[in-house]
C-alpha cells in the first residue's frame, strides 16, 4: 500500500491511527494542488475524530519527498497529528493552506541567489513563484495581489502537530508576483507574502522532542507588480518571514538544529511614466531566517548560517523626473525573530 492511500484510508477511518513506515523515500507522484482529500498534490490530513500517527524508521533512514509537485503534508483544523523519526523535503508550495490569497496565473520566477535540492541535490525547479495576482483589465480594474505561500514542507492552521526525532530539510514557500496594472494609471498589484519555508503553523500547538533539524529551506515573498504604463506607482514587495518555521509559539529542545535556512522578501517595482512621475514601489521586509514566532522556549541547540535579506526598492519614473524612488524593505535578524527568547 502506498503512503497516499494509507493516508486516504485514515482520513476515512474514525478514532486513532498508526501508519508505518520502512526505511526509504517515499515520493509524492500525483500533481494536482487545491484539493483537501489526499487525492492528489499533498497529504492532507483530516480525520480530527483520533491522533494519526506517522512512525518511521528515523530522520536518516525514511524520507517523504514533495518532489516539488506540492508542500508535503496539511494539517486542517482541529486534527492531532504526531510524526516520529522521519525527514520531510523538497515541499514547494505557493499557498498557505486552508489562508491562501488570492490571483494566480503562470508568472515570474523571483531571483534568488541560489536553491538547495536535498535527497538527490539535482538543480531547483525552474518555476519557482509561477503565479501572480490578476493583470488589470482596463480602466476600473486595479491590478490583484500576488498569493501568499505558507508551509513548503508542512502546513497546519489550527490543530496539534509533535514532531519526535524529525528533520525538515530543503522545502520552499513562496509569495506570488502581483499584478501589473497594464494600460492604466494604478500602482502594480502587491507580492504575495511567503512564511515557514518548513512549517507554517497558524493557531495550531506544537511539540518538539527528540533530534529536530531545520535546514535549507526558504521562504520568500514575491516581486511587486508593474506600474501602469500611463503613470502609476510600482506594487510592493511581499514579505518573507521564518525560513524554517513560522509559528505562534514553539519550545524546542536542546538537541535542535537551526541551518542555512533564508527569508527573503520582494522587490519593489519601478514606478512608470506620466506628468507626475509614478513612485517606485517599496521593497518587502525578511524576518526570521531561522524561524520567525511568536514566543519560543530553547533549551540549547544551535542556530547557524540563516539569512534574512530585505527586498530592493523600486525606482521612480517621470517625464519631469519628479517620480520618488521608495526605500527597499528591512532585513529581519538572520537566526531568529522572535517577541521572547530563553536560552
Amino acid at each position: 500500500m502506498s503512503l497516499r492511500q494509507a493516508v486516504v484510508n485514515s482520513n476515512a477511518s474514525a478514532g486513532p491511527d498508526t501508519i508505518v513506515l520502512g526505511a526509504g523515500t517515499y515520493a509524492i507522484t500525483l500533481s494536482g494542488r487545491g484539493e483537501n482529500a489526499a487525492a492528489t498534490g499533498d497529504l492532507d490530513l483530516t480525520d480530527a475524530s483520533g491522533t494519526l500517527t506517522i512512525r518511521g524508521a528515523g530522520a536518516g533512514a525514511t524520507i517523504i519527498n514533495g518532489e516539488e509537485i506540492d508542500r508535503v503534508f496539511e494539517v486542517l483544523p482541529n486534527v492531532r497529528v504526531v510524526l516520529q523519526g522521519l525527514t520531510i523535503t523538497n515541499g514547494y508550495t505557493l499557498d498557505a493552506g486552508s489562508v491562501s490569497g488570492s490571483g494566480g496565473r503562470p508568472g515570474r520566477r523571483p531571483a534568488q541567489p541560489r536553491r538547495v535540492r536535498y535527497a538527490d541535490q539535482r538543480d531547483g525547479h525552474e518555476e519557482l513563484g509561477a503565479g501572480v495576482g490578476r493583470v488589470g483589465g482596463g480602466p476600473g480594474t486595479a491590478p490583484g495581489a500576488g498569493p501568499n505561500g505558507g508551509g513548503g514542507g508542512m502546513a497546519a492552521v489550527g490543530g496539534t502537530l509533535t514532531l519526535n526525532g524529525v528533520s525538515v530539510l530543503g522545502n520552499s514557500a513562496y509569495g506570488g508576483g502581483g499584478g501589473d496594472a497594464g494600460a492604466s494609471t494604478y500602482k502594480g498589484g502587491s507580492g504575495g507574502d511567503g512564511d515557514g519555508g518548513g512549517i507554517y503553523a497558524s493557531g495550531a500547538v506544537l511539540a518538539f522532542s527528540g533530534n529536530i533539524a531545520f535546514g535549507h529551506n526558504i521562504a520568500s515573498g514575491g516581486p511587486g507588480g508593474a506600474a501602469g504604463t500611463v503613470g502609476g506607482d510600482g506594487g510592493d514587495g511581499g514579505d518573507g518571514n521564518g525560513g524554517g518555521l513560522y509559528a505562534d509559539s514553539a519550545s524546542l529542545p536542546a538537541t535542535t538544529a537551526v541551518f542555512e535556512n533564508f527569508a527573503y522578501s520582494g522587490s519593489g517595482a519601478n514606478g512608470n511614466g506620466g506628468s507626475a512621475g509614478g513612485d517606485g514601489g517599496m521593497g518587502g521586509t525578511a524576518m526570521g531566517g531561522g524561524m520567525y514566532l511568536g514566543t519560543v522556549t530553547m533549551a540549547g541547540g544551535s542556530i547557524t548560517g540563516n539569512q534574512a535579506l530585505g527586498g530592493g526598492n523600486g525606482g521612480g519614473n517621470g517625464a519631469n523626473s519628479s517620480g520618488a524612488s521608495a526605500v527597499g524593505g528591512s532585513g529581519g535578524r538572520a537566526g531568529i525573530r522572535t517577541a521572547e527568547v530563553w536560552r
